[in-house]
């Protein structure tokens, strides 16, 4: 019962923290390239190519795929 009268009451700062959490990430895995190449958030890229790896996604002929 008090645990329901606390989420009735502050749900919505946890609602809005997961959102802004959510963003954050979003934006810095699409900029991870830049955050790489800085000097001040140079920290970060580690552990953002860790978890999130960079995939190639261009399209590859047959010839390259085979090893031609």
């Amino acid at each position: 019962m008090a645990g329901s009268i606390f989420f009735l009451q502050h749900g919505w700062i946890i609602t809005l923290q997961a959102i802004v959490s959510i963003f954050l990430m979003a934006v810095v895995i699409r900029n991870r390239a830049t955050i790489k190449v800085s000097s001040r958030w140079r920290f970060l890229a580690a552990p953002i190519e860790i978890a999130f790896p960079q995939r190639d996604l261009r399209v590859r002929s047959m010839d390259e795929s085979v090893g031609l």
